[in-house]
């Protein structure tokens, strides 16, 4: 055997992790210990943001019978039986027509 291999053998025993019996951490912990986040009791109370509301024309009959749904399903105006419709024809559609119904809100959104 040469210098360089004897030098090679010595450098690989070198590089082993010495093993030794029986790990165990230093400390442990129980869930129970566990800290949580309190959450602040003094939040600001903010005033709800009104939805800016625009008008949409219909014909005059279509104005009633939503005003007559209204009254009929005791609902506070116009724009609540209007978005139950909307959200019931969109819990119809499948999933093609969801993501073209997102793509559509999201363009008119930014105008």
């Amino acid at each position: 055997m040469s210098l360089l291999d004897k030098n090679n053998i010595n450098a690989q025993h070198r590089k082993l992790i010495q093993r030794s019996d029986n790990i165990s951490p230093e400390t442990t912990f129980q869930r129970d210990s566990l800290f949580s986040v309190s959450e602040n009791t003094n939040k600001r109370k903010s005033k709800p943001l009104k939805e800016k509301q625009t008008t949409i024309r219909v014909s005059e009959t279509s104005a009633n019978e939503i005003r007559s749904l209204a009254i009929l399903l005791d609902m506070k105006n116009a724009n609540d039986v209007v978005t139950s419709l909307i959200d019931y024809y969109e819990a119809q559609f499948n999933v093609d027509e969801e993501s073209e119904l997102k793509q559509i809100k999201k363009i008119i959104n930014h105008k």
